[in-house]
């Protein structure tokens, strides 16, 4: 049974690394690296103005990393920092215009290609897929805890 599982770990971490890499590519495509897409998607996603501390947080980012990907955003001018009034140490991190639309148009190919991704599986799987990832992040926090 040991080897059977580790066998399976072992695809299971296939998968996911290749999924990563798809995404990966997919962002440089797009002209971003994986990080600042993923940042970018979360300053996207939030009903409002969000912290580097919340994106660290959020997405498992160093703030070195995730500083340098802001960096980067902000040179490509699809975003800005501005002192956070409440709290002038942390700055709130703002889509532009011109990264508002790009976001959109990202999240909408991306949303497209996830769609059919999905429906190249029957039900059954998708629903295996998502329900053995959930039991899968239980298991993991409660043996890794």
């Amino acid at each position: 049974m040991q080897n059977s599982i580790n066998r399976e770990i072992q695809s299971w971490y296939e998968s996911w690394y290749s999924i990563d890499r798809y995404y990966a590519e997919w962002a440089q495509r797009k002209g971003l690296t994986d990080n600042s897409f993923y940042i970018l998607r979360t300053v996207f996603e939030c009903s409002k103005p969000c912290t580097s501390h919340y994106l660290c947080e959020k997405l498992m980012l160093s703030k070195q990393t995730v500083s340098s990907a802001l960096d980067s955003l902000s040179a490509k001018g699809y975003l800005t920092r501005r002192t956070n009034p409440s709290d002038r140490r942390n700055r709130l991190i703002v889509l532009t215009e011109t990264g508002e639309s790009f976001a959109r148009q990202l999240w909408k190919e991306l949303h497209a290609a996830e769609q059919k991704a999905f429906a190249g599986m029957d039900e059954s799987s998708r629903r295996g897929l998502i329900e053995g990832n959930r039991i899968l992040a239980e298991q993991l926090r409660q043996s890794l805890s």
